[in-house]
């Protein structure tokens, strides 16, 4: 269950205080159909009270999603320890705060983006919620031709949905030029979505990229047809983002898709990536997985405790190392 840090949490309240949630509630709904209808937010964030009603009813899902990313990313590369961190399409800054909760040592973090009244709040934002990182706010067009800083770690979260398809692949070749070691690309966890993933890993794996999550191999990509990849990122809800959303849950599942591609293969990458709900009886456990051979389905019997104990543990969008010899195709 993902949260937001607490002192992000508190400077959100005290940005929110006076307002009225049910105009907030409004401007979020207009910003939100303003997406749906694959239309630029930037459009419909045309003020600060905007850009707060989306940090309030977007930030704590696109947090988690970036957050489980990041997460993934570590557990393929337990070394990986960034000093500076470049977060293109910066929004709020939710990439950014999510980056910082998972690397605490960032030294440097420089935010891009052209929307006046997200990057007025990421600053407000940035005070409370970026520890003593060096800070630097770059107002850009994504859609343009960029001039991007280098940095360890470049990171843009649900940005290339907004984007025409040649200015997708040029910030992608921009993006990763930019990165000295990592570039994680976040989306929504749709068809559409996992296809703009899918075609920036053909791209940059023709160049000499590796993949260090969540595919466990540089071969073609397996899913076809009305398979695409994605896993999701359980939210937990504060009150104003019940208000917000109109709902009662304490939670929601984003569903989020993300690629993590590294100039270097990284060591600890397991074999196989569960890309499914596992179906647990009392007398086997299901695995749905993507490794080097394609899909596979692996399943695990009670009578092999060792075997049924281990895969009880997994859920979807784990990374798990399975022997050849445990290994079926998928039906």
């Amino acid at each position: 269950m993902s949260l937001l840090p607490v002192s992000l949490r508190s400077a959100l309240e005290v940005l929110a205080e006076g307002h009225a949630r049910t105009e907030l509630a409004s401007r979020s709904r207009d910003i939100t159909a303003t997406y749906r209808a694959r239309q630029n937010s930037s459009r419909s964030l045309l003020s600060d009270d905007d850009a707060l009603a989306y940090a309030l009813a977007r930030m704590p899902a696109t947090f988690a999603a970036t957050a489980a990313s990041l997460v993934h990313l570590s557990d393929a590369m337990p070394g990986f320890a960034p000093n500076s961190l470049l977060d293109v399409g910066c929004g709020p800054g939710t990439a950014s705060f999510a980056a910082v909760a998972s690397f605490p040592e960032l030294a440097e973090i420089a935010l891009l983006d052209r929307n006046g009244p997200f990057l007025a709040l990421a600053r407000t934002l940035a005070d409370a919620a970026l520890g003593s990182a060096a800070v630097r706010f770059i107002n850009q067009d994504v859609s343009q031709s960029l001039t991007a800083p280098p940095a360890d770690l470049v990171i843009a979260s649900y940005v290339l949905a907004e984007l025409p398809p040649a200015a997708q692949t040029a910030l992608i070749h921009t993006m990763w030029t930019a990165s000295r070691q990592v570039l994680l690309l976040v989306e929504p966890g749709t068809p559409d979505g996992f296809a703009r993933l899918k075609a920036a890993r053909s791209m940059l794996v023709a160049q000499g990229a590796h993949v260090a999550a969540p595919c466990t191999h540089e071969a073609p990509c397996p899913m076809m047809g009305r398979n695409w990849c994605r896993f999701f990122a359980r939210v937990q809800r504060s009150r104003d983002h019940r208000l917000l959303k109109g709902g009662d849950r304490p939670f929601e599942d984003e569903p989020y898709a993300y690629l993590a591609l590294v100039r270097t293969m990284p060591e600890a990458r397991k074999s196989h990536r569960i890309v499914a709900r596992p179906v647990e009886t009392k007398a086997v456990v299901m695995l749905d997985t993507c490794g080097p051979a394609g899909l596979t389905q692996n399943s695990a019997p009670s009578r092999n405790k060792e075997l049924f104990r281990k895969y009880k543990r997994l859920d979807w969008g784990d990374a798990v190392e399975i022997p050849i010899q445990e290994i079926h195709a998928a039906p």
